[in-house]
């Protein structure tokens, strides 16, 4: 035993010592993770404001400014162009100056006061989904708070103003993000995303290193055996993961301003636990392959395509078809994207994401014993 641990202790150091003569690892190591945080955090925001919009009035009277107004007061949507004929709306909508197009027809004061509902239509720029789903909900809320307020305007007409008339007002009370920032949601897959293809990249090289320089034979001639030499090389780069997904973090916090709920302490195991599973991950592939460049690049789609698509970074897992949500179930940025949520916005300890947890524990297990195994392959 006392010998396995000073083998491994000795693949570790030189590694390690490897890790600080090499200007490419550290770069990789600690400037890219800084890069990428701010270059996502500041361009990844889901949240739409000051929707450019259109608007043909036709009618030209109080009333219609006056709904013109409730759509512009809270921010929702920026009046951008304000047309006298159809076809300069639609101009500007196809020209792209404008996300929607509000059409209103004449006698639609007229309409209200007979107490009729005048219909008002839209067009929304489907090419770009999410502010047209935005603007439909905007548009939809601000009509609806116009309906209000002319409600109210014919009570006091009618003499009527301290009527009281039952309605439902729900009273949603929304935890963990009361704002609905999505920078508070995104922020932490993009911890998990940036640990993960870097930590990957670095360990994609270590054995294929080792080939193409033709030191490998010298390893295989050394009493050192095939698991040695993977968790010996593996150590160093756990740390420096772990330095980086820290490093992320406190940069969110102090950046971002978003809030870290949880206890510090508890960020450890996930990371050190997904940390060993993605760089297990990237021994393994440079284990099958003698070359680094291939190596690079299969490292970078096995970490950055399922660490966007399907770790419920982006898009909801729950909407996929039943055969890709199962396929989600073996990408571990998931499980820890679970845990930087749960202590970031939630605050609660290791008993909300112990099965998380598990399965990043069994998924480092799994590619540190196949990174071992095709090891000794290539030893044998």
């Amino acid at each position: 035993m006392k010998a396995t641990l000073e083998r491994i202790y000795a693949m570790a150091w030189k590694e390690w010592i490897h890790i600080r003569r090499d200007f490419r690892t550290l770069y990789l190591a600690f400037i890219l993770p800084v890069v990428m945080i701010l270059i996502f955090g500041y361009a990844v925001d889901f949240d739409i404001d000051g929707i450019r919009m259109g608007v043909v009035d036709r009618d030209r009277t109080e009333e219609s400014r006056s709904f013109i107004a409730h759509l512009t007061a809270g921010g929702w949507f920026r009046l951008e162009r304000y047309e006298t004929t159809d076809s300069g709306l639609m101009t500007a909508l196809d020209s792209g100056q404008i996300k929607i197009g509000v059409f209103i027809p004449e006698g639609f004061a007229r309409s209200i006061r007979r107490g009729d509902q005048p219909e008002i239509q839209a067009l929304l720029d489907g090419s770009d989904n999410n502010a047209a789903t935005v603007g439909q909900n905007y548009l939809l809320l601000g009509a609806a708070r116009y309906s209000e307020s002319i409600m109210k305007d014919g009570l006091n007409r009618a003499g009527l103003a301290d009527m009281r008339i039952a309605r439902l007002s729900p009273a949603p009370l929304i935890y963990f993000n009361p704002e609905l920032k999505s920078r508070f949601y995104i922020l932490p897959g993009i911890i998990a995303l940036t640990t993960a293809i870097l930590a990957a990249l670095l360990t994609s090289l270590v054995i294929a290193r080792e080939w193409e320089r033709g030191t490998m034979e010298q390893l295989i001639a050394t009493p050192v055996r095939p698991y040695e030499i993977i968790i010996g090389k593996i150590i160093p780069y756990i740390g420096i993961s772990v330095l980086q997904t820290t490093m992320t973090a406190v940069l969110s916090v102090v950046v971002f301003g978003i809030p870290f709920r949880g206890n510090p302490i508890w960020l450890l195991p996930g990371a050190v636990l997904f940390a060993t599973g993605t760089l297990g991950l990237g021994m393994m592939l440079s284990s099958v392959m003698k070359s680094q460049l291939p190596a690079m690049q299969a490292a970078f789609v096995a970490t950055m395509l399922p660490g966007i698509i399907l770790s419920n970074f982006v898009f909801p897992i729950e909407s996929m078809p039943a055969i890709i949500r199962m396929i989600t179930y073996i990408v571990p940025a998931k499980y820890f994207l679970v845990v930087l949520r749960t202590l970031f916005l939630k605050g609660t300890g290791p008993e909300a994401y112990v099965l998380e947890l598990v399965f990043l524990a069994l998924f480092a297990a799994f590619v540190l014993f196949v990174a071992t195994r095709k090891t000794v392959k290539r030893v044998a």
